[in-house]
Order: structure tokens, then sequence, then C-alpha cells
């Protein structure tokens, strides 16, 4: 798109372009292609521009017949006055631009067909990567590194960074869930929703693409073609209480104490999940004994010898220890 090819149109003496713009009609698909006489009058050889515009194709560029020449208003004539004969040579013939040129017009843009994705419908949580997939019309050559911008509830939307697929009609975006994502069902932002920033997706004549997508929810969107739901809203711990009555305990006696989330979670590996307490020097851990799948942890601390305290707490906001649980 925008190319010019320069065409001249060789007469058997000097011609004179008295008015007008004369044309010629190429046959460039749905629309035809238009090119404008530039210069020449007066010499045996008229020069006329065709640009090549938006929409116009052709695997062999020629022009529609051999009464493609319209003077537009215009005439040519020779010297002594008598009107040009505009007879064009018949396409195929010896003299027509077919037969001198093989030209092939690309004015068409890539364009976005559906968005998808190969990974399983599902919940993803934080650190998960969702490969997303972009196909188009036609192969495309990416330059940069573009991003797929995505609706996670987000103040800002959250990218997916281009990762592969470049010289393909698909192009693959990798979304990685962040803390305070969230969605019932994944789409992008909206229809304009690849940023090129300082990168460019071209189709192989070097047409820039036209980046417009399928309407989020509609067909080809990604919630059309696959359900993902995303939760990157990290638990927390709302509260901290005991199960067990106030008093005094000793040696050997259990401590049951509470561990309210703002929303169920899973224990994973039991023996790894404690929570230490301020019962002296080095403290003293309370492990895990139920709850999992649930909004509320309970953990149980044995009182060992030489383990005390006047009002028993946890040790600072870091006394959870997880080690992968």
């Amino acid at each position: 798109i925008g190319d010019t090819i320069a065409i001249s149109v060789n007469f058997n003496e000097p011609v004179l372009v008295e008015s007008g713009t004369p044309i010629i009609v190429f046959e460039t698909g749905e629309s035809d292609g238009l090119a404008e006489y530039i210069y020449g009058s007066g010499t045996g050889s008229l020069i006329f521009d065709y640009v090549v515009s938006e929409g116009e194709f052709s695997l062999d560029l020629g022009y529609h017949d051999s009464s493609s020449i319209i003077i537009n208003g215009g005439r040519l004539s020779d010297f002594p006055g008598n009107t040009a004969v505009l007879d064009l040579p018949n396409n195929q013939d010896p003299g027509s631009f077919v037969s001198n040129y093989s030209i092939e017009i690309d004015g068409v843009r890539a364009l976005v067909s559906s968005v998808s994705s190969s990974m399983p419908n599902g919940q993803y949580k934080v650190g998960d990567i969702i490969p997303l997939e972009v196909e188009f019309s036609e192969s495309v050559f990416v330059e940069g590194i573009p991003q797929l911008l995505l609706n996670t509830g987000q103040a800002d939307p959250t990218p997916a960074d281009y990762f592969s697929g470049s010289g393909s009609n698909l192009l693959v975006f990798e979304y990685m869930v962040s803390v305070g994502d969230t969605s019932s069902d994944l789409d992008y932002l909206d229809q304009n929703s690849i940023v090129l920033d300082a990168g460019l997706i071209l189709d192989i004549a070097g047409n820039s693409s036209n980046l417009e997508m399928p309407v989020p929810g509609g067909q080809g969107s990604i919630s059309s073609e696959s359900d993902f739901i995303i939760d990157g809203i990290l638990p927390n711990i709302e509260s901290v209480f005991s199960l067990t009555s106030n008093g005094s305990y000793s040696a050997g006696d259990m401590i049951q104490i509470a561990l309210e989330f703002n929303e169920p979670v899973t224990v994973t590996s039991a023996t790894s999940l404690q929570l230490l307490l301020d019962v002296g020097v080095e403290g003293a851990f309370a492990g895990y004994a139920q709850g999992s799948g649930t909004n509320t942890i309970t953990m149980i601390y044995t009182v060992s010898e030489d383990q005390n305290s006047h009002d028993l707490n946890y040790l600072g906001v870091n006394a959870l220890v997880s080690n992968g649980s």
C-alpha cells in the first residue's frame, strides 16, 4: 500500500496532452486501480503513476482491457491536431503491460481472525502462564515486542507479551497471572487491545496489519473459545484466635489456635505449615491440624518444658511458615 509504479505508454509519434488528466484503469480485484498521467506531453512517451491503494490485489498486474486509457475530460493529439488512437495492445499480446512485466500487487492488509489458547479450561493462579494465539488472515512478520492488553480487573490492563510466531499466521502472546489479577472469564480489553508501542506487525508485502480484534465475548474472542478463571488474589489472614479456653497450661498440654483467612485455602503439605509462637528465646512451633479447603485453619501447640509466656502470642507478622504448603 502506497508504493508507486511508473508506467510508460509509448506512441508511434509525439503526442500532446491538451487538457484534463488521462488515466489508465488496471484490474486489481474488487476495485480497479487507477494510474494518473504525470508528464510526457510533446514526446512519444506519456508517463502515468499507479499508487497501490488499500484493498487492491493482483497476481500479475495488467490493465482492464484495450480501452483502458480514459482521457478524463481531456484530449490527446499529435502536433498537426489529429486525435490520438488510444487502443492498447490486448493483454498477453506483444507490447502489452502483462507481456512485458510480471508485477504482483498486494494492497490487502492482514486481519485478526480469532484469539484462542491451547491451555485447558480452568482456574489459574499467580505465576501461571497462559499462551494466547492470535490468528491472522495471512502470514505476518513482527518487529519489536507488541503486547495484548487483557481485562483482569486491574486499574491498568494486564499485558501479555509477544512470544513467537513471526513469519506465520499465528502469533503467540504469553500472559503470566500477576498478583491482583482476577477474571471469571478471561478476555482482552477491547477491539484495539494489540499495542505495538515501537513495534510493527506487517504482511509479506510490507503492509501494516489491521489489528482490530473480534468484540470481546463475541465469536473469535478468548472468552468464546476458552473458559479461563483468573485468581490472582492472594489469601490473607484476617484474624488469629484460640479455640482453647483462657487459663494456665503446663508441659504436655495442647492449645488449639485458629487462623481465619479471607477465602478458603488448601494445605498441600501438612508437615510444612507451622506457626512460630513467642514462648522463650527460640520460640516454638504450632503444627497444622485441620481445616484444608475451608477459610479457617487449626494449628496445635503442645507445651514443652522450659517454654513460658504470660500471654501467648505468635512471634511477629511473619510467624506463619509455609515452606511450600
